[in-house]
């Protein structure tokens, strides 16, 4: 069983995606996560929403621009009134990604992309602004079952991502629970893409 893993983790490494060179695809994504801190009342939820261009600069590796819409919110205390109160923030990020494709049959695809995008925001409780950058690895599988349109499903993710408001907060995060969907439509679709 141990070997039949491996040999399942490793063949992405190995395979070769059939794309063309040149390609260009426009997509977007969701995801939500919900974090729960040991040392929290309650738990930090995360809303993102992705837009994407990209272009096939190789058979098997695409980059372009992405924009993010990111929100956090979570309730705590307020320690005056002894009531819940929601605190939550807002935040917009562009950047770039990049993306290496992996066929694992006719279609259906592994990649792995990087991302570096950075942006800023606003908190609503306390009232302030924050400069948030974030870069990220993400492993994903991409369904394609007809040439103009692929199916994404983002299954964890690690960054490092640094917020700066009134304090500056610096993660590195191994987030393996969160997951994120999406879909490309291709553009220009070649006819010798599979």
């Amino acid at each position: 069983m141990k070997k039949a893993l491996l040999l399942v983790c490793m063949l992405p490494f190995f395979a070769q995606a059939q794309v063309t060179k040149g390609s260009k695809f426009l997509g977007g994504g969701i995801s939500y996560s919900m974090l729960d801190y040991e040392n929290s009342e309650q738990p930090f939820h995360y809303l993102n929403f992705d837009l994407y261009a990209g272009k096939f600069i190789s058979n098997s590796v695409a980059m372009g621009p992405i924009v993010s819409v990111e929100s956090q919110w979570t309730q705590t205390i307020n320690p005056i009134t002894n009531l819940f109160e929601k605190r939550n923030s807002n935040s917009f990020l562009a950047g770039l990604f990049v993306r290496k494709y992996f066929e694992l049959s006719e279609k259906f695809f592994f990649a792995l992309e990087g991302s570096i995008a950075a942006g800023q925001g606003k908190n609503t409780f306390p009232e302030e602004s924050i400069f948030n950058y974030k870069v990220a690895a993400t492993p994903m599988f991409i369904f394609q079952p007809v040439p103009k349109w692929a199916f994404l499903a983002r299954i964890g993710e690690l960054s490092l991502q640094n917020r700066t408001d009134a304090v500056n907060l610096t993660l590195l995060q191994a987030n393996l629970g969160q997951l994120s969907f999406g879909v490309n439509y291709f553009l220009n679709q070649e006819k010798s893409r599979k």
